[in-house]
């Protein structure tokens, strides 16, 4: 009998998918206590190519299914776990690497009937100590935390709370989504270190700091539906230094506009120290190789307007999203601790 279903979203990365599906199919967990449900995020020929492949080199079972056109991970992860067989459904990504026994630990902790939800351990390689930043933020994974790429639920709470989410069509905030789901019916989801997934780096293309700001968006979607968790467990806003990197720029063109130099100078130099300070927040002890601090200057420039953008228009996009805690949560949780 299938007691665990491993719900793997993924589109358009065969080689990483290849990578976290030889993990799945050498667990020392039993082949016939789990199947691996592979949900591609809209119409792939790799990925389907790439579990067509898994099939004649497991005895396990592996199962492909697709979203009609592209969701987002959080579409894709409920289409999984609504078609999964198991009574427990983990959760990794198509980049990640659940350690051997990631399975085994699992059920271990499962067969204790009082447990509903757990998260794992994320694991970060890195061969130097001088990360670049993308790295780094990657590296912050290994602080423990309800994320996707490590967590195990029982199907009937998953029924219970929904799911995921589907307004966030982008791999940000839809598992704090979830944890905040869960908390707010009463579950608090238990953290599990025996359970371990490796997420190596992936490359990262030039610049791709500013196409991550557009993710913020869902900061707002998140603040607006569960205020208090919000601001107990994450807090996160636009620093200080864009707001002034942003105002000094744009005070110091309209000063020049109305012929007002002395003013439009002292305005720059506000704004240049804003953009200063973060660079060198996004270079200290990370890499000071010519081609990153040559990125960290450029993007630097241009992530506080792109930041601020996304978080008023998330704020004007969900304006009408009506806040979803009960009574019971902000009883429970006026007190709490922030982890």
């Amino acid at each position: 009998m299938i007691l665990i279903s491993v719900v793997v979203p993924t589109y358009r990365r065969p080689h990483l998918l290849k990578r976290c599906l030889r993990a799945l199919a050498e667990q020392d967990l039993d082949a016939s206590k789990y199947e691996i449900l592979v949900v591609s995020d809209g119409p792939c020929v790799e990925s389907k190519r790439c579990v067509n492949e898994m099939l004649y080199k497991t005895v396990g079972t592996i199962r492909y299914l697709c979203l009609p056109g592209k969701g987002g991970p959080a579409a894709a992860r409920n289409l999984g776990w609504r078609n999964a067989a198991g009574t427990v459904v983990a959760f990794t990504d198509d980049d990640c690497v659940p350690a051997s026994n990631w399975l085994t630990q699992i059920a271990q902790h499962f067969y204790n009937p009082l447990c509903h939800v757990i998260y794992g351990r994320v694991k970060v390689p890195t061969d130097h100590p001088r990360l670049t930043d993308f790295e780094r933020q990657t590296a912050r994974l290994e602080t423990p935390a309800f994320v996707t790429a490590n967590v195990a639920c029982r199907k009937t709470l998953l029924e219970e709370v929904g799911g995921f989410d589907e307004q966030y069509k982008e791999a940000w905030r839809e598992d704090s989504d979830l944890e905040f789901a869960l908390l707010n019916n009463g579950e608090k989801p238990c953290y599990a270190p025996d359970c371990l997934v490796y997420h190596p780096v992936r490359t990262a293309r030039w610049g791709i700091s500013i196409k991550e700001q557009q993710k913020s968006l869902y900061n707002a979607l998140l603040r607006k539906k569960y205020p208090l968790f919000y601001r107990l467990y994450i807090k996160e806003s636009p620093p200080v230094y864009y707001y002034l990197s942003v105002a000094g720029i744009l005070c110091s063109l309209a000063c020049f506009a109305v012929g007002e130099p002395l003013a439009a100078v002292i305005c720059m130099i506000v704004a240049l120290s804003g953009i200063s300070f973060f660079i060198y927040k996004r270079l200290y002890q990370n890499s000071l190789s010519p081609g990153h601090i040559t990125e960290m200057v450029l993007t630097s420039l241009c992530i506080p307007f792109l930041s601020l953008y996304w978080n008023w228009y998330g704020i004007y996009k969900f304006r009408k999203i009506k806040p979803v805690q009960n009574n019971y949560a902000y009883r429970h949780f006026q007190g709490a601790q922030i982890r």
